[in-house]
């Protein structure tokens, strides 16, 4: 459904729902693949995680192309977390920074989670140096949600802050 709704889309070149569709596709071939599964194209086995990436740089291109920020953005989140769960960290690490670039001020649940991967990755790459730094704004962040009457948003902000106290004392041992 996904592929024939770029289909439609771009016969009438209608842009914003041809990049809306390749990143429903992208997602779709993502879930794919973190279930074990492959896709046949023109009788050959396609990694849906690697297919998922393409599909989400055209739709990243037209989201440029049109201006369309918040497209442009969510296809840029989805690309880091798929390189995360493939432990392509350098890849993430960047997509993750794009993406903390492009966030409101009032979005703090999501800037303090891209925080905490971000420093996560920073640690397995060990580069404390640039670590340290997301560790504390996203333990910053978190103890600002701590006071949300929102109880979902409260639970995720507690666990968050253990994490980002976590991910800070580990740094410490490592670098004293």
């Amino acid at each position: 459904w996904t592929e024939e709704a770029y289909g439609i889309s771009e016969k009438g070149w209608f842009r914003k729902w041809m990049a809306e569709s390749l990143v429903a596709q992208a997602r779709v071939l993502a879930y794919l693949g973190r279930t074990g599964n492959t896709i046949k194209k023109s009788n050959k086995n396609i990694d849906p995680y690697r297919e998922s990436i393409i599909l989400l740089r055209k739709s990243r291109g037209i989201f440029e192309e049109i201006r369309d920020q918040e497209g442009f953005f969510r296809s840029t989140l989805q690309m880091g977390k798929i390189f995360y769960e493939r432990q392509m960290l350098p890849e993430a690490r960047k997509e993750f920074l794009t993406s903390l670039r492009l966030l409101s001020k009032e979005e703090v649940l999501l800037a303090a989670s891209l925080h905490l991967r971000i420093a996560a990755i920073c640690r397995k790459e060990k580069r404390d140096v640039e670590g340290i730094p997301h560790a504390l704004a996203a333990l910053g962040r978190y103890k600002t949600l701590q006071n949300s009457s929102d109880m979902t948003e409260y639970q995720e902000a507690h666990e968050g802050f253990g994490n980002s106290l976590h991910a800070i004392g580990s740094f410490y041992r490592r670098v004293g």
